[in-house]
């Protein structure tokens, strides 16, 4: 069974590479959570042949995301987004940095516009104390449940600046 799951992952890792290739300019812009969360609700499905991709995405019930976008931030960017169904949360021109109650659906339209660097979903500070802070940070309890795997035989490498803060853990 191992090695079935293995070429599994290894055909979708291909597929997901080979979206990423045929990517438009646009879509270059937003993060791949992104997109895959407008594919799976006008389409069903996020990516065809990873049926079991699922975007990480926290929708609102009238289906719009927390988003950051990095940009020119501009009056008309700003009429735009709130035209489109959006809410501004905030927004500093000196950082080229918006936050925003957007429809997931007007992404792409808004990242269309000149000006407009990157979208991604919005960062969220998280903190995890205590012995298994790295596995939480970074999800892997999600990854084992996901893809049937435990990582055993494989090496990792781990860089971390957070010395100073080591009598916290």
């Amino acid at each position: 069974q191992g090695k079935k799951v293995e070429k599994r992952t290894l055909e979708q890792i291909q597929i997901l590479q080979n979206e990423k290739l045929s990517r438009t300019p646009i879509q270059k812009k937003l993060d791949s959570q992104l997109i895959y969360g407008v594919r799976q609700r006008r389409q069903g499905v996020a990516v065809a042949g990873a049926r079991d991709l699922k975007p990480a995405l926290e929708l609102t019930a009238d289906g719009r995301v927390l988003v950051d976008i990095k940009a020119d931030v501009t009056p008309e960017l700003l009429t735009l987004i709130n035209q489109q169904g959006g809410q501004v949360v905030n927004s500093f021109a000196r950082y080229g940095a918006v936050r925003a109650l957007v429809p997931l659906t007007t992404v792409e339209l808004i990242a269309a516009k000149s000006g407009v660097r990157s979208i991604t979903p919005a960062s969220k500070a998280t903190t995890n104390l205590g012995p298994r802070e790295g596995e939480i940070a970074h999800r892997a309890d999600e990854g084992r449940r996901t893809f049937g795997i435990d990582g055993a035989g494989i090496k990792i490498g781990v860089l971390s600046d957070d010395l100073h803060f080591v009598t916290n853990s």
